[in-house]
């Protein structure tokens, strides 16, 4: 739940930015246009590619939430950086499953990897018994 939370202020932040008298969300849509991430007037896309910037950022802040709230801050700063690439991530197809969009796949910039980070976001989604959290109800 807290990396969902984090994520989503994430959205919120970036929408702000563009409520404040900025042309940001504009140009924000300008460039994602231009490097190909989405068609024109979807934002949400945009949104997630850029996010891949803030990963080590939504770790830091998952860790901290943990310390205070969770395991006491012990997972160690990987198991984080894994759970923080959680929202960036779409599906490949239906029968593929997910995989990470362009920008998390270059910041990880390893097939494994990216396989052992999307087991551990599964897990923790699934609440299984590999997870290091309790499933939300």
């Amino acid at each position: 739940m807290a990396r969902t939370l984090i994520h989503e202020s994430l959205h919120a932040y970036f929408l702000k930015l563009g409520y404040i008298g900025s042309d940001f969300l504009s140009n924000l849509n300008t460039i994602a246009i231009e490097k190909g991430f989405i068609g024109p007037g979807s934002l949400n896309d945009a949104h997630h590619e850029f996010m891949a910037a803030y990963v080590t950022a939504m770790a830091a802040s998952l860790k901290r939430w943990d310390t205070t709230n969770g395991s006491g801050g012990t997972l160690g700063d990987d198991y984080y950086t894994s759970m923080a690439f959680g929202g960036l991530m779409i599906e490949a197809n239906p029968n593929d499953g997910f995989t990470f969009n362009d920008a998390a796949k270059a910041l990880i910039n390893n097939p494994k990897k990216e396989n052992e980070i999307l087991q551990i976001i599964f897990n923790e989604q699934e609440g299984n018994t590999d997870a290091k959290g309790e499933k939300c109800d």
